[in-house]
């Protein structure tokens, strides 16, 4: 049995392979807390992204929310942005969600809400870039705190030839 190069194949095909051919899965989170009212909040991960990858799966958890006009935005960068506007120039993580209107978009964060999760088998360009999580407490909280964590793979650059012609028959 010999690998199969995978380097002429498309997107689309690599990821009609099996869950297993994308081997190891790790995690690339942040967190963060703002304490004060009006304050805004901001993270960064400290790893970083493979130069493509594949996610997997996104969870966003908040605790201590205490208005209904709390959000956060995603993106991907290179440092932390020094406000808001700084922020909405990044690259967003996940287009198109969220909030319509600019990209990254708002992610509202009800009152006690706990949890958002969904898995995806997205493939996406970070090109080595890190995550980046923007907070907005309003003015009528007391404070908000969350983490974002998302599952991601590097792609296949090469599988077992019998998985493309089929298992070898011993004699």
């Amino acid at each position: 049995m010999f690998p199969l190069d995978l380097q002429g194949w498309s997107i689309e095909d690599k990821l009609r392979l099996p869950d297993w051919c994308f081997g190891r899965r790790y995690i690339v989170s942040v967190t963060w807390q703002a304490s004060a009212y009006g304050t805004d909040a901001y993270d960064i991960s400290e790893d970083c992204f493979p130069e493509e990858a594949v996610i997997w799966e996104v969870v966003l958890s908040f605790d201590r929310v205490s208005a209904n006009d709390n959000y956060v935005r995603l993106a991907l960068g290179s440092q932390l942005p020094a406000n808001e506007a700084g922020f909405m120039e990044l690259e967003p993580l996940l287009r198109g969600f969220g909030l319509t209107g600019p990209e990254p978009r708002k992610i509202r964060v009800p009152n006690n809400f706990r949890v958002i999760r969904f898995c995806l088998r997205q493939y996406f360009a970070p090109g080595g870039r890190r995550l980046v999580v923007f907070n907005r407490v309003p003015t009528t909280a007391a404070f908000g705190s969350g983490e974002v964590i998302v599952v991601v793979s590097g792609l296949p650059k090469e599988v077992p030839d019998w998985l493309i012609s089929g298992q070898v028959k011993s004699p």
